[in-house]
């Protein structure tokens, strides 16, 4: 941390995540849904297994509550998975 060749950049990320994992609880979703992982451009082989890892976690923790608890807030995205 704070190596950045950004100056404070990824402290000050670090600090934004924090943040909103406090918030992804207050509003009912778990915070490891939202992950920081500093890969530098040359590590193609971390960045996959961060991506890998995320994904099982995610998967792990399972569909997000709010899809049947708060239907609207997935109502604007139904449009774009049926275009993907």
């Amino acid at each position: 941390m704070g190596d950045c060749h950004y100056l404070e950049g990824n402290t000050l990320t670090q600090k934004r995540v924090s943040f909103l994992k406090e918030f992804l609880r207050f509003i009912g979703l778990h915070p490891d849904r939202l992950q920081l992982t500093w890969v530098s451009s040359a590590e193609a082989r971390q960045f996959a297994e961060a991506v890998t890892n995320f994904t099982k976690r995610i998967q792990e923790i399972g569909p997000s509550p709010w899809r049947q608890s708060k239907p609207w807030a997935f109502s604007s995205l139904a449009g774009r998975q049926e275009n993907s």
